[in-house]
């Protein structure tokens, strides 16, 4: 016995399977992974449900923005058929029914004949050109707001169950809609209007709060007094006789100079110095019988005295060729290696002798984070070996002419001692320092370097 289907099954009822490709699109409307997704199928899989010719889509705004077009890759917002749409567009809010009334709007061009009930005249101007002289316009609600629009163009009437159909889907798309265009929450949802004022109010309060201005730079413990050890003579480091760190007690030998060229000058001076000598007494002795002889032995004394004082200066100079500890301290120099052969002038740095008991705190604070600071303000100093247990100091002494600092940033110097004097931190430890300057209001202190930096830029 063969069967037959049901007389209203899905396979032989038109109604039917136009639901079902309603129910389908709804899925589609509400899977879409973006925007463009969405305004896509809106435009051209709608077709499915309720037949037209062209499909606009629009969102709502300060001035309505065209999404999207049926059968268009792109639209162009300057040309005149995406103006005229969003003309129409921007007329809508006047003519959107509230929620209790129809959700649809049939609309068509004034002029054109005798309008339908209950039809929207739109203003021949308004319409766009070239589509054709009827759109049933489904606004996107959700949660009372209106989100934009969804338009439909074709020549023939719309009926009720297409209407019924449409409102129906741009139910779906609304919701779909609202979560890429953020309307799931509005402002009056968050707050009232009495909250956000008292919001603003409480935010300009708290900008006025005055708090101590700060800033922070790269800092190292110094030595103070240090003794500098430079070469006295010009010449060349025979080698170091101590070590860095090391403690030297006063007379102690530091360093040699060369004094190869020293000795063989001094020993020179000493010949020629025997040789003058010789000569003077010479002519002492043969003085006696002449006048010449007199004259000549006068001019030898000075030569004696020239050759002398020749002898005593290359004497000198050897006994500086050995360079003695002028006091105590610890020696704070480089590698020693490096010096060995190393030329040196008259007044060069060789090495510094400084007492570990006596030290202070050497900040360089970059030009464009300087702030105002007085002698006596706090600082406190986090040292790369021991952050969790900063040290506290003292400004001293501020310098009022950039310079560059170690690590070539054109920056102030700036000086501070330690407020435990007796028990101060290892010499060449580093750090970062934090200086305390005036007090200022919140906002200056937060937007103090944006509003330099804009200043810099607009020349205001």
């Amino acid at each position: 016995m063969t069967s037959h289907p049901p007389p209203h099954s899905f396979t032989n009822d038109r109604r039917a399977q136009r639901l079902a490709a309603a129910l389908q699109l709804e899925a589609t409307f509400r899977a879409a992974r973006n925007a463009q997704d969405l305004a896509f199928a809106a435009v051209n899989e709608t077709q499915r449900v309720v037949a037209y010719d062209t499909a606009a889509l629009f969102y709502a705004g300060r001035r309505p923005v065209l999404a999207a077009v049926s059968a268009v890759a792109e639209v162009d917002e300057a040309s005149p058929f995406a103006r005229a749409l969003a003309r129409l567009a921007g007329r809508l809010p006047a003519r959107v029914p509230s929620p209790t009334e129809a959700a649809s709007v049939v609309a068509v061009p004034a002029g054109q004949g005798p309008a339908p009930d209950g039809a929207w005249g739109v203003p021949q101007e308004d319409w766009p050109p070239g589509l054709p002289h009827r759109a049933l316009i489904l606004p996107l609600r959700r949660d009372g707001r209106l989100l934009g629009g969804l338009i439909l163009f074709r020549q023939a009437p719309f009926g009720e169950t297409e209407r019924a159909a449409a409102e129906h889907l741009a139910g779906a798309l609304a919701h779909a809609a609202s979560m890429f265009r953020g309307a799931g929450r509005s402002w009056r949802d968050l707050a009232s209007l009495r909250g956000g004022f008292a919001a603003t109010v409480a935010l300009g309060l708290l900008s006025l709060l005055p708090v101590r201005q700060s800033v922070l730079a790269p800092a190292e413990i110094v030595p103070l007094d240090a003794a500098v050890v430079a070469a006295p003579a010009t010449g060349v480091v025979a080698g170091i006789l101590v070590a860095p760190s090391a403690e030297i007690r006063a007379g102690d030998l530091l360093f040699r100079l060369d004094d190869t060229e020293l000795r063989g000058k001094y020993e020179v001076a000493l010949r020629q110095l025997e040789v003058a000598r010789a000569e003077l007494l010479g002519a002492r002795q043969k003085a006696f019988g002449a006048d010449k002889s007199r004259t000549e032995a006068a001019v030898l004394e000075r030569r004696v005295d020239l050759r002398q004082a020749e002898t005593d200066y290359y004497r000198e100079l050897l006994a500086r060729a050995e360079v003695r500890a002028p006091r105590d301290g610890i020696a704070i120099m480089g590698d020693p290696e490096e010096w060995r052969g190393r030329p040196v002038k008259v007044g060069e740095k060789v090495m510094t002798l400084a007492s570990p008991a006596r030290a202070r705190l050497q900040i360089w604070i970059p030009v464009d984070d300087a702030v105002d600071l007085e002698p006596g303000a706090p600082v406190r100093l986090f040292m790369n070996v021991d952050p969790l247990r900063p040290v506290e100091a003292r400004l001293v002494q501020a310098g009022y002419d950039a310079e560059m600092s170690p690590l070539n940033v054109l920056s102030y110097r700036v000086r501070a001692d330690l407020a435990d004097a007796q028990d101060p931190p290892r010499l060449g430890l580093k750090g970062t320092a934090k200086l305390y300057g005036e007090r200022v209001s919140l906002f200056y202190f937060v937007f103090r370097r944006p509003l330099a930096a804009m200043r810099r830029i607009l020349g205001l």
